[in-house]
């Protein structure tokens, strides 16, 4: 249907995987990398971005190190480009990759407000600063067709100034476009970004995350440009010349925050080895933490090469034993079902065939896996 702005509104009831075969994701990784001790260049710490290569190899963005390493089939690295400084080619903090033509990396450095092109071969090509007078920081950068950028802000969502304000806030960020040479020429649109909330403690406010925090996410495909608030499971799609273009959304998921909710909040945030004193304080803090009346409806949002919508709609709660699952929808706005992920796997990358991401076993230690995907029945759209 259409809105009175002539905008497609696309609605799901039943999901497609109701009535024929649904996606499966292969029990064990096809690929793992990373190591737990060894040969410092295979350990991995702070990953923040894994990208497959035209030619199979595995571009990871590396924090902990502050460098992209590219590692071949078996797993082995091959390269690393990069380190901490404030020259051509280094970095300070890395937030996001990706995958150009001919497999040149662009690489989004958050606190230098700089975008980084390198070779998966030969490591540093050029690089940009992006240019803008708002006081919000810039988090993730995409390179669009046509060489321009585009660029999601996070706006803190506590009042600026002095405030005894108690209860959830959030304030809006607006996404931005820049030009070729790093100047924001456009605002695509303002969307309620992350949720904070302020309590009392001893007389004193205290700032802190939200329960169920709802966000702003977004990811970008060809000239597309999709965005969702997690208020419910719904995306919009946006042009960046054209402006809103269709919106899809499944109403059959109650986000209503129950008691049975609240319990299982604070269950997952007193579980752990928490000494004595710190679960006074966490006890402390949850008598006085406000909870929303509804929670965030997904908590991640990733398009896949032919430009399924996927969003994570499941997982959470830290430290919960519940899957991680994700929500699908068909670039044409259908929704085809909810599938689950291994739990404690970060998705980063997700390709026609596979999903790639980071995992941490009990100890903490990080690898980058990949695993199949199988659309057997599918349509594929």
């Amino acid at each position: 249907m259409w809105d009175s702005a002539g905008i497609a509104i696309v609605e799901t009831f039943r999901p497609r995987w109701e009535r024929e075969a649904p996606w499966r994701i292969s029990s064990d990784p096809i690929l793992e990398i990373g190591s737990a001790g060894g040969e410092e260049a295979q350990q991995l710490y702070g990953v923040t971005g894994v990208r497959r290569l035209s030619d199979g190899r595995i571009a990871v963005l590396n924090q902990g190190s502050l460098s992209v390493r590219v590692f071949g089939v078996d797993a082995r690295i091959e390269r690393e480009f990069g380190g901490e400084g404030d020259g051509p080619g280094e970095f300070r903090a890395l937030t996001s990759l990706q995958v150009l033509r001919g497999d040149t990396l662009l690489v989004w450095d958050v606190r230098q407000r700089r975008l980084s092109f390198l070779s998966s071969f030969g490591g540093f090509l050029s690089s940009i600063r992006l240019d803008w007078a708002g006081a919000e920081q810039l988090t993730e950068v995409r390179r669009m067709p046509d060489g321009h950028f585009i660029g999601k802000t996070y706006a803190s969502p506590f009042p600026r100034g002095p405030s005894s304000g108690l209860g959830i806030h959030r304030r809006v960020a607006p996404l931005l476009r820049f030009d070729e040479f790093g100047s924001v020429s456009d605002t695509i649109g303002v969307f309620p970004s992350v949720e904070g909330a302020i309590v009392h403690l001893d007389g004193h406010p205290l700032m802190m995350d939200a329960p169920f925090a709802k966000n702003f996410y977004f990811d970008t495909r060809n000239e597309s440009i999709v965005v969702g608030t997690a208020d419910g499971v719904s995306v919009q799609v946006w042009d960046a010349t054209d402006g809103l273009l269709s919106v899809f959304r499944y109403p059959g998921l109650d986000l209503t925050v129950t008691q049975k909710a609240r319990d299982a909040f604070w269950g997952s945030a007193l579980r752990g080895d928490l000494s004595p004193e710190q679960r006074r304080e966490t006890t402390e803090i949850l008598r006085a933490l406000p909870f929303p009346e509804t929670r965030a409806a997904f908590t991640e949002l990733k398009l896949d090469p032919v430009g399924n919508v996927w969003l994570k709609t499941g997982g959470y709660l830290a430290n919960s034993e519940a899957p991680d699952e994700w929500t699908v929808f068909s670039p044409n706005g259908e929704m085809l079902g909810i599938l689950s992920l291994p739990k404690d796997f970060t998705v980063l990358a997700i390709n026609n065939d596979e999903i790639l991401g980071v995992w941490e076993d009990r100890m903490g230690v990080e690898f980058v896996r990949v695993y199949e995907l199988s659309k057997a029945g599918a349509l594929d759209s």
